[in-house]
C-alpha cells in the first residue's frame, strides 16, 4: 500500500496498478498544488513489513511579474538587471544576443529570492551593449523576459568660451560666464582658491543651465570686497576642466562739490574774430556744464563749440563774432554734490572802436 500521510485511495484521481510480481506503481495523473509532500509505500507479508518513502513536488507554471527594463549606462558604469516570476523555478539562463552567459568576474548571477533573480554587469564596456533575455523554468513550464542594454562612451568636457577678466563700479552687477560642451558630474566655482557656497541667501549666485552648457557666476551689486581671481572647475569622469578669469571692482569716489578753479575772465574781441571763453572746473564726479548768455542756454552749432576735457578745462568758442554775441556770459557747473558759476562780459567792437596802442607822433 503507497500512502502520503494517509491511504492513497484518499488522494484525488490516485491510482494504484501492480506491474508484476515485485512491481507496483502509484499514479496522480493531474496532478495539483495540494498532492505534493512525503509519499511512503509498505510492503508486508507472514515474514515482515518493508517501507520505502520519496518526496513528491508539484511545479506551478511560472509567469513573469516584474520584467527586465531596458536600460542605458555609461562606459564603466555598473548595471543590474532583474525579473520576478509568480512561482519558484528550478533552472534560470541568462542570454547576451542569444549567447548563454557563464557567470564570472564581470557578469554575476544571483539569486535574490525563491522568486527574484538578478544578473549584475561590473563595469560595462561598449561591447556589453546588448539585447540580454533570461528564461525561467520548472516542471510545470517556462517563462521568459528580455531587455536592451545601451553602452554609451562618456562625452569629454570641451570649453567653449572660457571666462573673462571684468572691471565693473561699485554697485553695479558683476558677472562671470562660461559655455562648455558636454554634462559635467559636478561644477565647482573658487573665489581666491576657496570654494563658493551655493546657498540661495548668499549674495553670490551660482546659475547654471546644462542644456545650453552655460554657467556663470552672478552678483547683483557688486562691492570692493568682491574683486578676487575667480575659477570654475567641472568635473567628469574623464577629469577635469578649468577656467579662471579676474574681477576688478572700483570703488564709488567720495562726492565733492563743482567748483571753478579757474574762473570766466571779461573778454574784448574785434568784429569778426573769435570769441574765446575759458575756464576750468573741479569736484567729483565730474560737473556737467552748460553755457548762457544774457540768461540763454547755448548750445552747439556751425558757429558755437563748447568742450570739456577730462582735466576740467572748458572751452566756449564763437566763430565770426557780431555784435550781437556782446553780453554776460555765464558758466554753470552741476555735480551730485553742489553747483558753482561763473561770470564774464564780453564786448565785441567794429574795428573803428577797437583802442589803438598809444605812439609818439
Amino acid at each position: 500500500m503507497a500512502q502520503r500521510r494517509q491511504p492513497a485511495e484518499g488522494v484525488t484521481n490516485a491510482k494504484i496498478e501492480k506491474i508484476d510480481g515485485e512491481t507496483y506503481r502509484l499514479t496522480i495523473p493531474s496532478a495539483a498544488l495540494g498532492d505534493a509532500g512525503e509519499f511512503e509505500v509498505q510492503a508486508s507479508n507472514a515474514a515482515g513489513k518493508a517501507t520505502s518513502s520519496a518526496h513528491g513536488e508539484v511545479d506551478q507554471v511560472p509567469k513573469i511579474v516584474k520584467g527586465l527594463v531596458p536600460g542605458e549606462v555609461d562606459e564603466g558604469d555598473d548595471h543590474v538587471f532583474r525579473v520576478e516570476v509568480s512561482a519558484p523555478v528550478r533552472d534560470v539562463k541568462w542570454y547576451k544576443n542569444g549567447a548563454e552567459i557563464s557567470p564570472g568576474t564581470h557578469f554575476t548571477l544571483k539569486d535574490v529570492g525563491p522568486k527574484e533573480y538578478e544578473l549584475a554587469i561590473r563595469e560595462a564596456q561598449l561591447e556589453d551593449g546588448a539585447n540580454y533575455k533570461v528564461v525561467l523554468a520548472n516542471k510545470g513550464g517556462s517563462c521568459d523576459s528580455s531587455a536592451q542594454l545601451t553602452v554609451t562612451k562618456p562625452a569629454d568636457l570641451k570649453l567653449l568660451k572660457g571666462l573673462e577678466d571684468v572691471e565693473v563700479d561699485e554697485g553695479q552687477p558683476l558677472e562671470l560666464k562660461c559655455r562648455i560642451d558636454g554634462r559635467p558630474s559636478s561644477v565647482k566655482w573658487y573665489k581666491n582658491g576657496k570654494a563658493v557656497v551655493d546657498d540661495k541667501d548668499a549674495r553670490i549666485q551660482l546659475r547654471a543651465n546644462p542644456d545650453s552648457g552655460d554657467y556663470s557666476l552672478y552678483i547683483p551689486d557688486a562691492r570692493p570686497d568682491d574683486a578676487a581671481a575667480y575659477k570654475v572647475v567641472f568635473t567628469s569622469k574623464k577629469g577635469e576642466l578649468q577656467s579662471a578669469a579676474n574681477a576688478r571692482v572700483k570703488p564709488k569716489s567720495k562726492a565733492t562739490p563743482a567748483n571753478f578753479l579757474t574762473p570766466l575772465e571779461d573778454v574784448t574781441v574785434q568784429e569778426g574774430e573769435i570769441i574765446t571763453l575759458k575756464c576750468q572746473v573741479g569736484g567729483e564726479p565730474q560737473p556737467e556744464l552748460k553755457w548762457y548768455r544774457n540768461g540763454v542756454e547755448l548750445k552747439p552749432d556751425d558757429r558755437i563749440a563748447i568742450r570739456l576735457a577730462l582735466d576740467g578745462n572748458a572751452t566756449l568758442r564763437i566763430r565770426d563774432s557780431k555784435k550781437s554775441d556782446a553780453g554776460e556770459f555765464s558758466v554753470t557747473a552741476i555735480n551730485e554734490a553742489g553747483t558753482a558759476e561763473s561770470k564774464c562780459q564780453v564786448k565785441v567792437l567794429s574795428a573803428d572802436e577797437m583802442p589803438c596802442a598809444p605812439k609818439f607822433m
